[in-house]
């Protein structure tokens, strides 16, 4: 049995003992999930991109150009490290495509 099919399963169950088994699988992928998110963040951070993101007044995320620090040489046209200007504009154009 898929585990999504297993999923909405014990959602869908009015039984006691697979509520309460519901609540079991909640509470153990709980765990998994934040693993997960901190392991993003802490690329986010690590790369300069977290700064970037920010919430919106209506909950939506805006990502930001010139507050990424991949891409701080190209956004702000510095070219007195060319080497570097360029490989931040090539890996913008990777990403583009």
């Amino acid at each position: 049995m898929d585990i999504n099919v297993y999923a909405q399963h014990l959602q869908n169950s009015h039984n006691l003992f697979r509520n309460f088994s519901s609540f079991l699988f909640r509470f153990a992928s709980r765990p998994d999930f934040y693993n997960r998110m901190t392991i993003f963040e802490s690329y986010m951070r690590h790369d300069g991109t977290f700064d970037a993101y920010e919430l919106n007044d209506i909950g939506e995320l805006e990502y930001h150009f010139e507050k990424d620090a991949r891409f701080d040489a190209l956004s702000r046209g510095d070219k007195s490290d060319i080497k570097k200007y360029k490989e931040q504009e090539a890996l913008y154009l990777a990403m583009a495509k």
